[in-house]
């Protein structure tokens, strides 16, 4: 008689956990924002500020309410033609429910620009090379003219080398920075600066300063399990260091990344 009071207890206890269980998944916030744009064309070039693809963005959570000052811009990809490139603007809510839209907008790189500006149109032959019609003093101007740039092409090869090494870092860079899935299943997450400086007394907003986050599985959902530790004294006056990591749905926990924050 015992026996079959416990294993009732059990079972009452059992389906009041699963109710409880069901319960508070009904009540969770697991919908992501909603987020539109003004359809007008947008033209856009290298250089300009990003801020104005933000204008007439807007995103509306239906717990948050208005996260439009929430948006921003993850990536600008131009198309192989160079005449579109698309915008991925992105919002997360409180509940770190992601949301993500896409935008096709009108681009023009700067070389295209340099090369339509003025309707410019390349000179070649005598004329570009400064011959006269006296051949003897068109080369013995030549001449002057090679003997006063030989210290300039020493200037001239220091910055080439200086270019080609910053060129050599920005390539080791981008070469740390694999974003393709690892092979051992871990995800790995990515900031987009090292370093940030805002004011004191202003709110701040965390999740812009992640770029990206790549996992073997996992998509979006994945942004719901982001840590930031570090942010308790973040908003006092000084420099902070923040540690962002990611754990997927398999338990897998990325590589820390930080971010030194500096409050004025």
């Amino acid at each position: 008689m015992s026996r079959k009071i416990i294993v009732s207890v059990l079972l009452l206890l059992s389906a009041g956990m699963l109710g409880l269980t069901i319960l508070f998944y009904s009540r969770s916030d697991r919908i992501a924002p909603q987020i539109q744009f003004i359809s007008e064309e947008i033209s856009y070039s290298p250089g300009d500020d990003e801020s104005k693809l933000l204008e007439g963005v807007t995103a509306i959570d239906n717990k948050d309410g208005d996260l439009s000052d929430k948006v921003f811009i993850e990536k600008i990809v131009p198309a192989i033609d160079g005449t579109t490139a698309t915008v991925t603007y992105v919002v997360v809510d409180s509940s770190n429910n992601v949301a993500k839209v896409a935008r096709i907008i009108n681009y023009s790189s700067n070389d295209s620009k340099e090369n339509n500006e003025d309707g410019a149109v390349p000179v070649s032959g005598g004329a570009a090379a400064g011959q006269t019609d006296n051949p003897g003093q068109g080369e013995e101007k030549t001449t002057e003219n090679d003997d006063s740039n030989k210290p300039g092409d020493e200037t001239e090869t220091n910055n080439s080398e200086e270019e080609s090494e910053d060129k050599s870092e920005s390539e080791d860079e981008s070469e740390s920075e694999d974003r393709t899935p690892r092979e051992d299943g871990r995800p790995a997450i990515f900031l987009n600066t090292k370093k940030a400086t805002v004011e004191y007394g202003t709110e701040i907003d965390y999740m812009s300063y992640i770029d990206d986050i790549v996992d073997d599985k996992d998509g979006l959902e994945i942004w719901r399990s982001i840590s930031i530790d570090g942010r308790e004294d973040a908003a006092e006056r000084g420099t902070h260091t923040l540690s962002y990591y990611v754990t997927d749905s398999d338990g897998n926990m990325s590589d820390i990344v930080k971010l030194e924050l500096t409050v004025k």
